[in-house]
C-alpha cells in the first residue's frame, strides 16, 4: 500500500512540473508579424526571445503627495502657485538635471530624471516627437528640446532663452 502512495504522489509531483516554451517572432504573409511557439522557417525569423529578450522598461509613477499644511487662520498665501512647495523644489531638482540628457537615454530614463515635459509636440511612438522642457530656477535661462524616435532620444538640443 505504501509503495502505491508513493507511486501515486509521485506522479502528481512530476505531472504538476512546469513546462518549458519558446516564443519565436516570424515574418507572416505580406510582412505581418506571427508569435509562435515553434521555430520559424528559413529566413522568416526576426526574433527568438529566449537568445534575445525583450528589455524591461518600466515608466515610473509620480510620488505620492506629501500631506496636506495644516489649515491657516490668515489671509496668507503660498508662495508657489500650486500651494505646494515640495512639488516645486523637486520640479526644480530635476530641471538642474536637464543638462545631464543625452542621446541614446530611453523615454523612461528621461521621465524619471527630468520628468513630464512642459510642451510635446509629434506624431507617434516610431516617428519624431518632440519634448520640450522650459526654464526653471534649477536650469535658468535655457530651453532644453529632446527629438524622440522609437522610445529613445535621438537629439538634444540646449538654447539660452533670456
Amino acid at each position: 500500500m505504501r509503495a502505491l502512495i508513493f507511486v501515486v504522489v509521485l506522479c502528481l509531483s512530476c505531472a504538476g512540473a512546469p513546462a518549458g516554451a519558446s516564443v519565436y517572432k516570424c515574418a507572416g504573409d505580406q510582412g505581418a508579424v506571427v508569435y509562435q511557439d515553434a521555430p520559424c522557417g528559413a529566413g522568416r525569423e526576426l526574433r527568438n526571445f529566449d537568445i534575445d529578450p525583450p528589455a524591461l522598461t518600466v515608466i515610473p509613477g509620480t510620488q505620492a503627495a506629501a500631506a496636506p499644511p495644516a489649515a491657516r487662520s490668515g489671509p496668507e498665501r503660498s508662495a508657489s502657485p500650486t500651494g505646494d512647495g515640495a512639488r516645486q523644489q523637486a520640479d526644480d531638482k530635476r530641471a538642474a538635471e536637464r543638462k545631464f540628457a543625452r542621446s541614446g537615454m530611453t523615454e523612461a530614463e528621461i521621465l524619471q530624471r527630468l520628468g513630464r515635459p512642459d510642451v510635446t509636440t509629434g506624431g507617434s511612438r516610431k516617428s519624431g516627437r518632440r519634448w520640450a522642457y522650459l526654464p526653471r530656477p534649477g536650469d535658468p535661462d535655457t530651453m532644453t528640446t529632446l527629438t524622440l524616435e522609437g522610445g529613445n532620444v535621438v537629439d538634444v538640443e540646449r538654447k539660452l532663452v533670456r
